[in-house]
């Protein structure tokens, strides 16, 4: 991709599950990215809770997939991702599809193999398996 050539994929995290809701996105322009907040301790320190973020959500998605760009495509869609007793996740469903195949396959595994999470607690504040649900949007800007 030439430096001519912006996009913007932008990350809003949806919820997950267990009532936590987060709220807010954050986005990538070229090859320049937003920082999300961290998470702060108090909220590492709460439960029961669902998954946090360890990793930046701003990272977990960062191509525009070529032939999407060049088409001029946009889209967004909703993932489900199964996030393990370790904060990794081990899978990922498309909720709710952009109507681009490449975004929707490549927001997953882009998913899969970036996004980390501290684990969701029970009240026994032992981690546990736990859904997380997010958008992502394909745009480029006028």
């Amino acid at each position: 991709m030439g430096s001519q050539e912006k996009f913007l994929i932008a990350l809003a995290l949806i919820g997950v599950t267990g009532g936590v809701l987060l709220a807010g996105g954050q986005g990538l322009s070229g090859a320049g990215a937003q920082r999300a907040s961290s998470v702060d301790d108090a909220a590492l320190k709460q439960y029961p809770r669902g998954p946090l973020p360890r990793t930046e959500p701003a990272g977990w998605v960062t191509e525009y997939p070529s032939g999407a760009l060049q088409a001029q495509l946009q889209g967004r869609l909703t993932t489900r991702l199964a996030v393990d007793a370790f904060g990794e996740v081990s899978s990922c469903e498309v909720m709710e599809s952009s109507g681009v195949a490449a975004f929707d396959q490549r927001s997953c595994a882009a998913l899969v193999s970036n996004a980390r999470f501290y684990p969701a607690l029970d009240k026994d504040q032992q981690p546990v398996k736990s859904e997380f649900v997010q958008s992502v949007r394909y745009e480029i800007p006028d």
